[in-house]
């Protein structure tokens, strides 16, 4: 009868001890989780700031169907709610997707087309240099467009030229 009180007291011991840890060891990780979490929050806040006030149009594009993903703010302005085939004529499209295949192809070396010509948001032809890279996330592969408005500089060439 001792043995078996004994026994009993030391497996209810055991059983405390081991709830007992297993909720501080609960709480570690969930304190773990919640700081891994706000590390996460807090480096897409400043990529996303970094992207938000670059000086280009940035576009992030799915290279199967070219479908726009993401566009920063200068993305926004220039283009709007646009798709690429919306902006681009077709043989400027067909050289960005020959260079968007080039760029996933190749992610991480800069890939740059020839100067292409874009509708704008505002209806006005734009003349882009245009700057691409493939990336890798987690599970796929974009493509980052750069989109320089070169409208400005490219007149002033030809003014100079003719002067």
């Amino acid at each position: 009868l001792v043995i078996g009180v004994l026994s009993g007291a030391m497996l209810l011991g055991t059983l405390a001890i081991a709830f007992v840890v297993r909720r501080r060891l609960w709480s570690f990780r969930a304190e773990e989780t919640d700081q891994y979490v706000l590390a996460i929050r807090r480096e897409g806040a400043k990529w996303k700031a970094l992207t938000e006030s670059a000086a280009d149009a940035i576009v992030i594009v799915d290279p199967r169907d070219g479908s726009i993903r993401e566009r920063n703010r200068q993305a926004a302005a220039l283009l709007g709610e646009s798709t690429l085939a919306g902006v681009f004529s077709a043989e400027d499209l067909g050289a960005l997707e020959r260079g968007m295949a080039e760029a996933v192809a190749e992610p991480g070396r800069a890939i740059a087309a020839r100067e292409l010509r874009a509708r704008g948001v505002d209806g006005a032809e734009r003349v882009l240099d245009v700057r691409m890279a493939g990336i890798d996330l987690v599970d796929e592969r974009v493509v980052e467009l750069s989109l320089r408005d070169v409208t400005r500089e490219r007149a002033m060439e030809r003014q100079l030229a003719i002067s």
